[in-house]
């Protein structure tokens, strides 16, 4: 069923997706994981953020009109972990973020001993 929801973005959610996205590749670099752009072979809901192969690892920013569900579905689809970054509060000389991960669903059975 297609949503047929419309989001007015205004120039707060802008600023606040801008920070998220500059956040996601400080993140990548201090952790020192090699990010590049998603290929084109992991889901269209993963477009326009990083990715690091050798994790199996989506690094993402906050945006307005993010889809949780299409984020989920995406992970569970092409087995990969995803770490939205959002932005929290700004305050004088820095600002706060918030990182949500979203494992990739494990295909996998444990029984009790």
């Amino acid at each position: 069923m297609k949503s047929n929801l419309m989001f007015h973005i205004t120039t707060d959610d802008r600023e606040r997706s801008a920070m998220a996205q500059a956040a996601t590749k400080a993140l990548s670099e201090i952790a020192g994981w090699e990010a590049e752009p998603c290929p084109s072979s992991l889901p269209p809901a993963l477009m326009n953020y990083l990715y690091c192969s050798w994790l199996c690892l989506v690094v993402a920013h906050w945006q307005k009109r993010t889809s949780m569900k299409k984020l989920f579905d995406a992970a569970r689809e092409s087995r990969v972990d995803i770490a939205l970054v959002e932005a929290g509060m700004v305050y004088p000389g820095g600002a706060s973020f918030f990182v949500s991960l979203i494992r990739r669903f494990r295909f996998e059975v444990r029984h009790p001993l």
